[in-house]
């Protein structure tokens, strides 16, 4: 259950138990741009999508007889989120919440398909309205078991949406930021580690051809087919930034806060393609110390 309008991040986390659904009762803030808890809802969703079969009720802040603003918080949702997709777009359940006009239900329901059919070429499923509450026999009014239980039967029989990872789009204002201090990260190491490697030319035979296999071996990881093994699962890599003497405390420090953090965000960094680019440089770094190395060793 998708919720714009109250203030609770995770308001209620509820099973039904004679249809197989669990209702999740997310903030709209969630999704703002410069909300501190965004990457951690779009971690959330990417991963409730690998897992689950989802189905999405948009709560539509709409007091006129027209959609708000011309549905544009519920446009800039469905790009996000659906990727634009007509099949996701006709299963989307929309309420339409805290009405204030006069307009009768089933009026004010036909007005808005018209709307969604004008942007979406088509809209068929059930819309739903609640209008503003003042009192408590309009809130009596308005949620009636009949109510209720319309609204979940229409989600209960539903289809669920077809959502993939390519459709959703990141915060990538956010995203910029996790980047920006993985790069900044492993740069600082990588600078690091070829100031050392200019220092092989001190070394003998063995010890040329010993160096040169373990950076080998850390070149194989960078190109493993999970972009995150070389970080989380390389005992070459990891013995090398711990034994490079030129690292300072605060270096260390921050490469191994990474690696506890980064499995939180695995699926916002898998997406965003970050790995792809500290492999990168690191292959190019291991490549050259390589080239050094069996210069060197041919002497």
């Amino acid at each position: 259950m998708y919720n714009r309008n109250n203030q609770q991040l995770f308001e209620s986390f509820k099973i039904n138990e004679l249809q197989p659904h669990l209702f999740l009762d997310f903030n709209y803030t969630l999704i703002l741009k410069n909300d501190k808890m965004n990457l951690v809802f779009e971690e959330l969703f990417l991963r409730l999508i690998d897992k689950y079969e989802i189905k999405i009720v948009y709560i539509l802040e709409n007091p006129e007889n027209q959609l708000f603003q011309r549905g544009a918080q519920l446009q800039e949702f469905i790009q996000k989120y659906l990727g634009g997709n007509k099949i996701n777009i006709q299963r989307l359940n929309i309420i339409l919440n805290n009405y204030q006009e006069d307009l009768n239900d089933r009026d004010l329901i036909l007005i808005v398909q018209k709307q969604m059919e004008f942007i979406y070429e088509k809209f068929s499923k059930d819309i739903f309205v609640f209008r503003k509450i003042k009192t408590i026999e309009q809130l009596q009014k308005e949620f009636t078991i009949e109510k209720r239980s319309k609204i979940l039967t229409s989600i209960f029989e539903s289809f669920q949406l077809q959502l993939q990872k390519d459709y959703f789009t990141l915060n990538y204002e956010q995203a910029y930021q996790l980047e920006a201090i993985i790069k900044m990260t492993f740069i600082s190491i990588l600078e690091k580690i070829q100031v050392n490697g200019m220092t092989a030319n001190q070394l003998n035979q063995d010890e040329l051809k010993n160096l040169k296999q373990f950076y080998s071996a850390i070149l194989n990881h960078t190109q493993n087919t999970d972009p995150l093994f070389l970080c989380f699962y390389s005992q070459e890599w990891d013995k090398l930034v711990n034994e490079t003497a030129s690292l300072n405390h605060s270096d260390i420090n921050n490469y191994n806060c990474l690696k506890e953090i980064l499995p939180q965000f695995k699926s916002i960094i898998l997406k965003s393609k970050i790995f792809e680019e500290v492999n990168k440089m690191i292959k190019s770094s291991c490549q050259g110390f390589n080239l050094k190395c069996r210069n060197l060793y041919q002497r």
